[in-house]
């Protein structure tokens, strides 16, 4: 505790400042820019500290191995078939994976987005967080936001203004009005008349929205 303190009072407002236990640990989840030890009170030498930059993983995702990755020859081949397929029918497919923990399901659903990325498409990330209220738009709420830029913090209008600023650029213009309703709704942002603050869709499904089981 005292050390947390003390890393506290050393950080610039809006600033967060980690020890070296607490930057190993997350180090995979964030970026990290080294600064000038703190002298804590109590301790014999100066703490060795990092401040966060930027958030590298959507929240609770977990590592991933650089090592080289080996089988699931046939899982990526349905992978390449069904994205290309979507690409020449314009339309979503969806694929679910379903196995044991450990079993390598998040490195399966990171080598297909890189090779989805490799041959000129975009992979976004959405996760569910089991200790937080779920509803079935968690994951894909938390895709808009990411593709939108926008922040808890932002005010609904101006989450509102970055919503459909991210759809002129998406979308074409027959579907920019109705796209920007929906997805504002699937914010909590309100469907015309922007709300107050932002209001969540109910969950009824917990098993909605999940890629990976």
């Amino acid at each position: 505790m005292n050390t947390a303190a003390r890393l506290q009072n050393a950080a610039k407002p809006g600033d967060v400042i980690v020890d070296a236990q607490t930057h190993r640990i997350t180090r995979h989840a964030f970026g990290f820019e080294e600064m000038p030890a703190v002298v804590a009170k109590g301790k014999k030498e100066p703490v060795p500290a990092w401040t966060v930059v930027d958030a590298l993983e959507a929240p609770g995702a977990r590592p991933t191995s650089g090592t080289p990755f080996a089988g699931r020859a046939r899982e990526l081949a349905l992978f390449d078939s069904l994205w290309e397929r979507a690409v020449e029918e314009r339309r979503p497919h969806l694929v679910t994976i379903l196995g044991p923990a450990g079993m390598g399901k998040s490195r399966l659903a990171r080598e297909a987005s890189d090779r989805i990325e490799a041959g000129g498409g975009r992979a976004l990330w959405g996760r569910s967080l089991p200790y937080e209220e779920q509803t079935p738009y968690r994951a894909a709420g938390q895709i808009v936001r990411g593709v939108a830029g926008i922040y808890e913090t932002d005010p609904v209008e101006v989450a509102r203004t970055k919503v459909a600023a991210a759809v002129e650029q998406l979308f074409p213009d027959a579907e920019t009005s109705d796209a920007t309703r929906y997805l504002s709704l699937l914010l909590g942002l309100g469907l015309d008349a922007p709300p107050d603050e932002a209001i969540h869709l109910p969950s009824r499904s917990p098993t909605s929205w999940v890629h990976r089981c």
